[in-house]
Order: C-alpha cells, then structure tokens, then sequence
C-alpha cells in the first residue's frame, strides 16, 4: 500500500521552478540558475509530515549559502552550477 500525507492524500512529486539569468560577479558577468519550488519539498520516502527540506537537502549535497554575492563562492565538485539566495 502507498503511504498519504496527514492530509489522508497521496504527495505529489515535487515541481521545481528553473530560471536562468546573468549575475555580475567581480566586475564579470557569470551564468546563474535560480531554482525554486513551487511548494514545500518532502524528504524522500517520507510522507511530507516532516515540513519542507528543500534548503537542508541541499545542505546535504554540499551547497552552501552564498553570503557576498561581489565575491565568487567556493567551487562545489562535482556540480556546475551557481545557487544564489535571492
């Protein structure tokens, strides 16, 4: 049997919105991506009871705030993309 939500429904997948855009970044324009989801964001496996872990699943894939958004953040291996907080 599936698992539901306290809300007695079965969870949706999660939607992620994508933009992409230019930041200027040390006098340089850089690619960037703004990634958003459209709601809260369960951690898998779990019914969504748990509140939205959008920010902590990416904690735990090695993203990191980018507090100074003058100055480049530190390279993440592996990924090729740049997550500004906006």
């Amino acid at each position: 049997s599936e698992q539901k939500n306290t809300e007695g429904r079965m969870p949706e997948q999660a939607v992620l919105g994508i933009t992409s855009g230019l930041v200027l970044i040390e006098d340089d324009v850089r690619p960037a991506l703004v990634v958003e989801p459209t709601g809260p964001v369960a951690r898998p496996g779990t019914d969504g009871s748990g509140g939205d872990e959008f920010l902590q699943l990416l904690l735990e894939q090695g993203f990191h705030p980018a507090p100074d958004l003058n100055r480049l953040p530190a390279v993440l291996p592996g990924w090729s993309v740049l997550l500004a907080v906006g």
